[in-house]
């Protein structure tokens, strides 16, 4: 079965499928699973591992997250969410795949809110659910139908949502974005976090928060080795920058205290050890300062969940 890593390299799957038929050794099973994910048959992939789930030994790992991913293409996120659970009562799971299930809640749910249908509604539909929501979904599937209409027709009150105090912090940000990427020229004057703006939208330049969220993600992949760090810091900053534009960084001094606390917010997400001296050395930071910035998107993130 040496040759099944070459196989797979030169995409042989239905040549692998076959010669492993009647296989139930960990790797034939591992590259059996691979081919049917690379076929998209993610129904007999998902077979596959309820009729082999204790013997793909040291590919567990693997297993798990073909698991997950053949569930997510196949939109069966309830069942999806059950699996964690199941995994995460295995006897001996390593560190690493503890950390993977620990977030894997969270990439379910992103999926799931992705491939979400949209309503079709009508445009007064539409305002009547940004002036008047039920609750924050009536908001969010409004801003994702207005979108991917004419944004224009929609300016005045996406600035009364953003200016009022019924939507969240996310939800201003998502509606300021609209604005924004549609070169709103009117100012606008509202309040995030107890602090006052004063904007026009189309004099905002979004590409300075791209190289700002790529300038991060350089300092942190070179900072931590674990790849699981690094995808849970990244969803981390997803979320402080809509809980927090405009005023993400203000300066590089800033953006370092910022990456720093990325790395130890999710280190204390995934409950792994993060050493805190080797990255306030690397970064130059104070480390009361470091604690200061901690403590205050902790709070935020906490918050943004009431």
């Amino acid at each position: 079965m040496g040759s099944l890593k070459k196989l797979f390299a030169k995409k042989e799957y239905e040549l692998i499928l076959s010669l492993t038929n009647k296989s139930h050794d960990a790797l034939s099973l591992y590259y059996r699973l691979e081919s049917f994910f690379h076929l998209e048959q993610f129904e007999k992939a998902i077979a596959l591992i309820k009729k082999e789930n204790n013997h793909f030994k040291e590919y567990t790992f693997e297993m798990m997250q073909i698991h997950f991913a053949s569930l997510i293409k196949l939109k069966l996120y309830e069942e999806a969410y059950q699996i964690v659970k199941h995994y995460e009562n295995f006897p001996y799971i390593s560190q690493e795949v503890e950390e993977y299930l620990s977030s894997a809640t969270q990439m379910i749910r992103n999926y799931e809110l992705k491939n979400r249908p949209k309503p079709l509604l009508s445009d007064e539909q539409l305002e009547t659910m940004l002036l008047h929501p039920k609750d924050e979904n009536d908001l969010i599937i409004a801003l994702e139908n207005i979108r991917q209409r004419k944004v224009s027709n929609f300016f005045k009150p996406l600035r009364k949502l953003i200016v009022g105090n019924v939507a969240s912090n996310f939800i201003k940000t998502f509606a300021l974005m609209l604005l924004i990427e549609n070169k709103d020229e009117k100012e606008i004057t509202f309040t995030k976090n107890e602090k006052t703006f004063s904007l026009i939208p189309k004099d905002i330049n979004l590409l300075d928060y791209n190289l700002l969220e790529e300038d991060l993600f350089d300092d942190i992949e070179t900072l931590t080795k674990n790849t699981t760090i690094r995808d849970v810091s990244r969803q981390l900053f997803d979320q402080l920058f809509f809980l927090l534009f405009p005023d993400v960084v203000a300066n590089m001094d800033e953006t370092n205290l910022l990456t720093g606390a990325l790395i130890v917010l999710a280190g204390e997400y995934l409950k792994t050890q993060i050493n805190l001296d080797d990255i306030i050395l690397k970064l130059q930071l104070n480390k009361n300062e470091l604690e200061e910035y901690v403590s205050k998107y902790r709070l935020l993130i906490v918050n943004s969940f009431d």
